[in-house]
């Protein structure tokens, strides 16, 4: 099996956030789908209503006109707000947790943004990984080439990670040779 991809940078890079941070835009060009990892450390103040820290995914056709996501163009989240709320903390968050989000929306440009709403006297600690997959091709061209030493599925199409290293397994599958 041969496997193709790019690694690029985070999209909001692991810092200690009190402010608002949007991503730039993702250019999903020639692939279907944009998994998104946020990571969220121990919170800096209590959250409550007033006092919040929300994720938000936006989408556009042309990289101009943004407009929220809405529950159709989401899944892996248990809601979507209204102005495209895929995560949100209004209470304590005693322990560091990562989250998925998976965007198949179908607009080429998606942007997220961590979102602080009230007083936030201390930051939280804040990251958010993406990694664009189902593409159109494989394996893309001039990407780096993996080739692997065990018997494995085919993978039908490219990935493209970025800002994290993921594992892919196979789940409920029984190989020859193997426990």
């Amino acid at each position: 099996m041969i496997i193709s991809a790019s690694v690029f940078g985070r999209q909001i890079a692991a810092a200690v956030l009190d402010t608002d941070t949007e991503s730039a835009a993702i250019d999903l060009s020639g692939y279907y789908v944009a998994s998104f990892l946020i990571s969220v450390g121990v919170g800096g103040i209590t959250f409550d209503a007033d006092n919040k820290l929300e994720f938000i995914l936006t989408h556009s056709d042309d990289d101009v006109a943004y407009e929220a996501v809405d529950a159709t163009d989401v899944d892996k989240v248990a809601s979507v707000g209204d102005l495209g709320e895929v995560l949100g903390f209004t209470a304590e968050h005693a322990a560091a947790a990562s989250y998925i989000a998976n965007y198949v929306g179908g607009k080429r440009y998606v942007k997220v943004k961590a979102e602080f709403t009230g007083t936030h006297g201390t930051g939280t600690p804040v990251s958010v990984a993406c990694a664009s997959g189902a593409g159109e091709r494989s394996p893309e061209t001039g990407q780096p080439v993996f080739s692997s030493p065990f018997p494995v599925a085919p993978c039908p199409a490219r990935v493209r990670v970025t800002g994290g290293v993921f594992l892919l397994t196979e789940k409920n599958q029984t190989m020859a040779g193997w426990a």
